[in-house]
């Protein structure tokens, strides 16, 4: 009874962790971009 419901869930942070990496992505390529495009984000 409780695998299922264990990889129900795990199957579902999966999707969460996908889905906070897409939008994390951007922000370190930003980070790693430079201390000007650091400027930038913050104005």
């Amino acid at each position: 009874m409780t695998r299922p419901i264990q990889a129900s869930l795990g199957l579902q942070a999966l999707k969460q962790n996908l889905s906070i990496v897409r939008q994390a992505a951007p922000h370190a390529a930003r980070l790693v971009g430079g201390k000007s495009e650091r400027l930038r984000a913050w104005y």
